[in-house]
């Protein structure tokens, strides 16, 4: 009867918590949330600072600055967008602040004429972007070759989804900063951003020769007109039965077979050493490989590890080019592209890796050291150039 009585009360007990429960749960219910934290523009402002200074140090100067309100379409669709006009050989950085209910959910520099909700997407790569918000600064820079139209997009989001309508807004702080391609040194030297592989591509070869150049030491002396080096062909340097006999050890492979690596055969009139095929080639293919015919043209592919193959770019036989000691700057003719390069003066042997910078590099041989061929990786299917150059014999270690 007692054991009874105790458990009526204890499930009495039991039910009156769990109802007090309830109806505090409902209390709460009917209580509006605390309203987030609003981002004052003061502080937004001070974490701009840096990133404008950074872009100044690049060599930019700020040409305009601006304070507008975001457009917001849904609590996680806001965005504030602006078309500048980039003038050609121009480098532009763009930061960006935001404040009020809003933080920075991703900045971009694309293509366009005209103001745009949303930044590209559906395949389409902006030019330059950031993102993975949130954040409340972004900056993002570019350089155009040639005078073009861009839009600048920020997309936003409220502070939290279950925010109140006024609670939502919110303002974009922006600074605009420009400077010269040549001060500046293209998009190769900018900081901020992800560059657009593609965008990059597109772009001239003549600017990757343009910033080659600084790698030419002082003293050097150009022999001859720059020569292309073609995909699915090797270019002797000079074009000499001398440098093809230097060449072919290189591709007969173990146990030995007869080949014939194509060669460029692009001919520079102007030269002052030989270019395109040598003479005699068909009688000095047939000495070399030992048949009565020449074997067909291949690919200048080397071998130079089990499974492991490279594109000979180019054969430089300093002993057929008037100087004791010769250089060449040796460009990949796609703008922004690194690129891999190794010296071999063995056959057989993988070679040395060839510092290179922006795609270039320049290699000195003199005339004692006898030829070496140059190689890159195989699915490099770009045009090379190849300047030649006099220079003083290189100073003893």
């Amino acid at each position: 009867m007692n054991t009874a009585r105790a458990l009526g009360v204890a499930v009495s007990v039991a039910v009156s918590g769990f109802a007090a429960l309830v109806a505090a749960a409902a209390s709460r219910e009917r209580v509006p949330p605390p309203p987030p934290e609003r981002v004052p523009a003061a502080a937004v402002t001070a974490l701009m600072q840096p990133e404008v200074q950074l872009a100044e140090s690049l060599g930019m100067t700020v040409a305009e600055r601006g304070d507008d309100a975001i457009t917001v379409r849904a609590p996680f669709d806001a965005s504030w967008s602006r078309v500048i006009d980039v003038g050609a050989g121009e480098c532009v950085a763009v930061v960006v602040g935001v404040s009020g209910w809003q933080t920075l959910s991703r900045l971009a520099i694309q293509m366009g004429n005209a103001p745009a909700e949303h930044i590209v997407g559906a395949g389409e790569t902006p030019l330059s972007w950031e993102g993975n918000g949130p954040h409340l600064v972004g900056h993002v820079q570019w350089c155009d070759p040639v005078a073009a139209r861009r839009v600048v997009v920020a997309e936003s989001q409220g502070i939290t989804r279950t925010s109140p309508s006024e609670f939502t807004g919110g303002r974009v702080q922006w600074v605009l900063l420009r400077g010269p391609w040549s001060r500046v040194g293209g998009p190769t030297r900018l900081t901020r951003g992800r560059l657009s592989s593609e965008a990059l591509s597109a772009m001239p070869a003549s600017i990757a020769v343009a910033e080659a150049q600084r790698l030419v030491p002082e003293g050097a002396r150009p022999i001859g007109p720059p020569l292309t080096v073609h995909a699915g062909a090797v270019r002797l340097i000079p074009s000499t039965t001398e440098a093809l006999r230097a060449l072919y050890p290189f591709f007969v492979g173990e146990p030995p077979i007869a080949v014939n690596p194509r060669l460029d055969p692009e001919d520079i009139p102007s030269a002052p050493f030989a270019t395109g095929l040598p003479l005699g080639l068909r009688d000095t293919l047939r000495s070399l490989s030992g048949e009565a015919e020449v074997p067909p043209a291949h690919e200048p592919v080397v071998e130079v590890g089990r499974n492991d193959f490279r594109r000979a770019l180019a054969l430089l036989d300093p002993r057929g080019l008037r100087a004791p000691c010769v250089g060449a700057l040796l460009t990949r003719m796609r703008y922004a592209h690194e690129a891999a390069l190794w010296s071999i003066t063995t056959p057989g042997a993988t070679g040395d890796a060839v510092s290179t910078a922006g795609g270039a590099a320049f290699v000195t041989r003199c005339a004692d050291e006898g030829p070496a061929l140059f190689v890159t990786r195989d699915d490099d299917r770009d045009p090379w150039r190849a300047q030649v150059y006099a220079v003083p014999r290189p100073a003893a270690p």
